[in-house]
């Protein structure tokens, strides 16, 4: 499946990939419906090249940053495109509106997939209903380009999916407090607050679980 499913890259991305130092995966999933027109609507090979090249800058900076992003929030995701019957590319659609993801904000994304659920399915209209989406010509061009890779890298290569080993996660147990939860683990109020979105509030619940960065 992986050799048949690189034919659809074309030859100048396929190249692009020996320059990240990242394997290809044995196994690489085939394009679906969308996502062969959203490759033929981003048919620029020169623009193409840049945008690849753009997640390889900075020691792939921009690749591992949405890389993060997906592995914080892929089961999520995963959860509203099955209740959406959406096809596999929408996985990515938030990545590419440029969703930032932390432990805390991934159902923020389920506007895309809701959005994706209104479409009619019906191939013409597709990149139409992205572009309402987007909701304007600014940077809608260079979001497809963007759009178009993510999807790439992210199924053809090996990447780190530990990224939810990098935050401590705590039970908040009867009684405790984030005073408490502070001494114990050596983090300020204020950053356990700013991790779980609680403002300036205090109070946390028994029961629940809290992100300790």
């Amino acid at each position: 499946m992986g050799k048949v499913s690189l034919i659809f890259l074309g030859a100048s991305i396929l190249l692009c990939f020996n320059s990240f130092s990242q394997e290809l995966k044995d196994e690489i999933r085939i394009p679906d419906k969308w996502e062969l027109i959203l490759e033929t609507e981003t048919s620029d090979e020169l623009k193409v090249l840049q945008t690849m090249q753009s997640f390889r800058d900075n020691n792939s900076r921009k690749l591992f940053g949405v890389n993060r992003d997906f592995c914080l929030c892929k089961e999520v995701w995963r959860s509203y495109l099955e209740e959406n019957e959406l096809l596999e590319t929408a996985i990515y659609l938030p990545l590419a509106f440029s969703f930032k993801s932390t432990s805390t904000n991934c159902s923020e994304a389920e506007k895309y997939f809701i959005e994706m659920g209104g479409f009619s399915g019906k191939s013409s209209e597709y990149i139409s209903h992205l572009k309402s989406m987007w909701g304007s010509d600014v940077g809608f061009n260079d979001m497809l380009y963007d759009y178009r890779i993510i999807i790439r890298l992210l199924e053809n290569l090996n990447l780190p999916q530990d990224c939810k080993k990098t935050f401590r996660t705590h039970k908040v147990k009867d009684g405790e407090t984030l005073y408490r939860l502070s001494v114990t683990y050596g983090v300020s109020i204020e950053k356990i607050q700013n991790a779980n979105s609680l403002g300036s509030s205090t109070s946390i619940k028994s029961g629940s679980i809290l992100v300790i960065p």
